[in-house]
């Protein structure tokens, strides 16, 4: 009786796992851009049961294989859920999806290999995926990119407990209208840092033959680690963007080659804005010549 009982708990074990399947797809968003334009890496999580709707597990990281001049940041996780009927069978799907900014710089082909991950108990591996870019074509309009940016002015060298001012910048092209700032975050563990003023300075600058609104904010940082030091900061905003139609149209065109209802129109969107990735150099102070009574802070304060 014993063995009949352990027989059917196995059974029933052997049953349920047969019914749950866990597939992992991963894609860039799309596949192919042009320099300066944006893109998302993705990682789907497709998890199916017969018999009752899966639940998803919370990953807070994945060991993506780096690839040269391709940046990851700013990841973010959504989840849906379904069920379908076929033939009066149900069958249950969760996804868990992680979408991740891709910043790349240069045109190419940026792979991401292969790498295995946990989750739920389970080793899984995320396929390879490709993205392309290219060169962006001279009639192309501006990129959001090109249109709205965010600056840190930052030494590249410091001490360890030296105090030092910096200027975030965030430029503002004048056919985009700011309609808000909503959030701001630092990646900056290494560091102690100021908190954003709730006032900004405002001028006016030309980059690249582009006039741009900057705001300025002026904070401090002061480094508690030697080594290279993460130092990046980030806005979400929301900004009414210029509507570009193709300049290939050739409805309504002016004598200077763009179309009468170029930025007629205008979109507001809400997205995020980054700093450049940026690595300061923190060194160790030197031990010889040290008073006795330093305290470890140096600088104006």
């Amino acid at each position: 009786m014993l063995l009949r009982h352990a027989y059917l708990i196995l059974s029933l074990f052997v049953a349920a796992s047969l019914c749950a399947e866990i597939n992992v797809s991963t894609r860039f968003e799309p596949p192919r851009i042009a320099v300066g334009q944006a893109a998302k890496y993705i990682v789907e999580i497709v998890e199916s049961d017969g018999n009752s709707m899966p639940a998803t597990e919370r990953i807070t990281s994945l060991p993506i294989p780096q690839s040269g001049g391709l940046t990851l940041r700013n990841g973010s996780i959504s989840n849906s859920q379904q069920t379908r009927i076929t033939n009066g069978k149900r069958e249950y799907s969760s996804t868990l999806k992680l979408i991740i900014d891709a910043v790349v710089s240069k045109t190419g082909s940026y792979r991401i290999p292969t790498y295995g991950f946990e989750y739920k108990g389970e080793r899984l591996q995320a396929p390879t995926t490709t993205l392309t870019v290219v060169g962006k074509a001279a009639d192309a309009a501006p990129s959001v990119n090109e249109l709205i940016f965010l600056k840190a002015d930052a030494p590249t060298k410091l001490y360890v407990g030296q105090t030092t001012p910096i200027t975030l910048k965030l430029y503002i092209s004048d056919d985009v209208r700011l309609r808000s700032l909503n959030a701001f975050d630092r990646n900056a563990d290494g560091f102690t840092a100021s908190s954003l003023p709730d006032e900004s300075s405002e001028s006016t600058e030309n980059v690249n033959g582009r006039r741009y609104r900057v705001l300025s904010w002026q904070m401090k940082i002061t480094p508690i680690s030697a080594g290279p030091q993460d130092l990046n900061f980030q806005f979400t905003l929301t900004a009414q963007m210029p509507e570009r139609r193709n300049s290939r149209d050739s409805t309504a065109r002016s004598p200077l080659g763009n179309s009468l209802f170029d930025d007629f129109f205008g979109r507001s969107e809400r997205f995020n804005v980054y700093t450049e990735p940026t690595q300061i150099e923190v060194r160790p102070l030197p031990v010889e010549g040290r008073p006795q009574s330093f305290s470890g802070a140096i600088g104006d304060f």
